[in-house]
């Protein structure tokens, strides 16, 4: 459910899908069991029929499904029926590090806007994203100075329900990550008109060097 109301907060929000056609439920249904499919470690489809069969049928016996984690988000690419925009869009809310999360989902301290939109939480069933509304009160609280921890304590520990008028009892999914160990690092040398670019994604784990997990050149 919270893939579901990821993709269709996506496509109605993300500029470059202004104008297109909105996903019809059955697309979203259809696309968000698509991509469990292809990262899930069982061989049926979300549906109960057998994988093998169905990448045949498709055409894409040889190169799916991945049954594993992604290492990256292009791994995704070869997924049936997401295409290169909405995978691109993608990439801009969630990432493959750290492999092994901690908690997992958005940090409120140091997400940008459009991420923070993606705290899902609700009773039972019955969850949702949080508004733009919402999202100006955490950025607001953090331009004051306010530090959102898991449990209250003294300023300038916050409280992120409270900021919300979430209801302490309600579910947040993927449960939320107060502090990052994971950092892209955008690096840019230019000489005359000439630029390089290295992008690189480091671990700063628990001890006292870093670790590099990815890195890619180009601008």
């Amino acid at each position: 459910n919270f893939l579901k109301a990821v993709l269709a907060h996506i496509h109605d929000t993300v500029p470059e899908f202004k104008g297109s056609p909105a996903l019809g439920d059955q697309q979203i249904d259809d696309l968000a069991d698509a991509i469990l499919d292809w990262l899930d470690k069982d061989e049926e489809t979300r549906v109960g029929t057998p994988e093998q069969e169905f990448y045949v049928e498709i055409g894409k016996a040889r190169s799916g499904p991945l049954n594993r984690p992604v290492f990256s988000l292009d791994e995704l690419a070869p997924v049936p029926g997401l295409d290169p925009l909405l995978l691109d869009a993608l990439k801009a809310y969630f990432t493959a590090y750290p492999m092994f999360p901690n908690g997992g989902g958005v940090n409120p301290n140091t997400a940008p806007a459009h991420v923070l939109g993606l705290i899902y939480h609700g009773v039972g069933d019955q969850l949702e994203l949080v508004d733009q509304r919402d999202v100006f009160q955490v950025l607001k609280a953090r331009s004051e100075g306010r530090v959102f921890c898991p449990q209250a304590g003294p300023p300038p520990c916050t409280d992120l329900f409270q900021t919300l008028g979430i209801a302490g009892g309600e579910t947040v999914f993927p449960p939320l990550t107060f502090t990052s160990q994971v950092f892209a690092i955008d690096s840019v040398a230019t000489v005359g008109e000439t630029r390089a670019c290295v992008r690189s994604v480091v671990d700063r784990g628990t001890g006292s060097e870093m670790k590099t997990l990815y890195y890619e050149l180009g601008c």
